[in-house]
């Protein structure tokens, strides 16, 4: 009882007396840019010998952490021909399926996952702009199910395979190729039709646990406007007023931080192209204020209810950091 006590001492000292450290920093191109450097240096700095760049405590997502960092490095100014992106490139060739899918981690290389897989041939696209031939895009859309949505396929994902992140990402994929054009409108009607009542596409333990997490990916494909209008008046809302975001679901005994669901929130901004305003400003500046001395994020833990798992989801919250900071540098760069 008394741990507990103090952890929601420090919880609540953590979100919501936060304004004499905000002051701390100030948001400038140098800081910045500072701050993306330190995270992308970390992110190369826990690379292992095989090339994946994941948690070093526990590789259950050492697949779909890599495809994350990678691509955070890239964007944040790694070049492709670093050799650390190279050797990530290789650690995930090796492990895509007879078909070329991916899967969440080595463990499952057999199976696959269609967010993973998603993302990973977003990230190759990086290499080779003609990646995904007509073969992947025919399997791909084999795959979609009559209502419109995608299974996510994970093997270990069992209480929602058709979370509706799973077709955001899909549909992500494949907005410029011409064999998606029949399918584009069926997919959107069913994630309109999953949209809940106060904006958000719900929240899953499989899924960070938290309603930003679809949102990231489901903002930048939505493309109905009471849908979009709905579920931006939601992240707004939502927000605390030190600038973050805080989902709690006190069934999960495991939680993720403030830092991974302000990135989240952020990168949906983004995705969503909302420009720059005071609610991004304080969102930024929490982020800003939250980066470890190691250049990393603290992510919270990832919500599985199995005392078996520990899962820390620093990765995440660094790599999503580091690359919502870039979008943002861009804006101050203007100013």
């Amino acid at each position: 009882m008394k741990n507990y006590l103090l952890k929601s001492i420090f919880l609540f000292i953590q979100l919501y007396n936060f304004n004499a450290t905000a002051q701390q920093v100030k948001i400038d191109k140098v800081t910045i840019n500072n701050a993306i450097a330190k995270g992308s240096i970390f992110l190369l700095s826990i690379q292992q010998n095989d090339g994946a760049i994941c948690d070093t405590t526990n590789r259950l997502f050492d697949i779909w952490e890599t495809i994350l960092a990678s691509d955070a490095l890239i964007e944040t100014g790694t070049s492709l021909d670093n050799k650390n992106i190279l050797k990530a490139y290789e650690f995930l060739k090796k492990n895509e399926n007879s078909e070329g899918f991916i899967c969440h981690n080595a463990k499952c290389k057999a199976a696959y996952c269609i967010e993973t897989s998603a993302l990973y041939f977003s990230l190759l696209k990086y290499r080779d702009s003609t990646i995904l031939d007509k073969k992947i895009i025919k399997k791909i859309i084999e795959f979609q199910q009559e209502d419109g949505s995608w299974l996510v396929g994970n093997p270990d994902v069992f209480e929602n395979t058709n979370f509706p992140s799973a077709t955001a990402f899909i549909l992500d994929m494949l907005t410029a190729d011409t064999l998606w054009k029949a399918q584009s409108e069926k997919a959107q009607s069913w994630l309109k039709s999953k949209q809940k009542f106060n904006g958000t596409w719900g929240y899953s333990w499989e899924y960070y646990g938290c309603p930003s997490y679809p949102l990231w990916p489901i903002l930048k494909v939505n493309t109905d406007r009471s849908s979009r209008k709905k579920a931006l008046a939601y992240i707004y809302t939502a927000q605390l007023k030190n600038g973050s975001w805080f989902h709690k679901d006190t069934t999960y005994k495991k939680q993720t931080s403030a830092s991974l669901q302000t990135a989240l929130m952020l990168n949906a901004l983004f995705n969503g192209k909302e420009k720059k305003n005071t609610a991004i400003k304080k969102a930024i500046l929490f982020l800003l204020n939250m980066q470890n001395k190691n250049g990393s994020w603290d992510g919270g833990f990832f919500p599985i209810p199995s005392s078996r798992y520990i899962k820390k989801e620093y990765l995440i919250a660094t790599a999503l950091s580091i690359k919502c900071l870039k979008w943002y540098s861009k804006i101050v760069e203007h100013e």
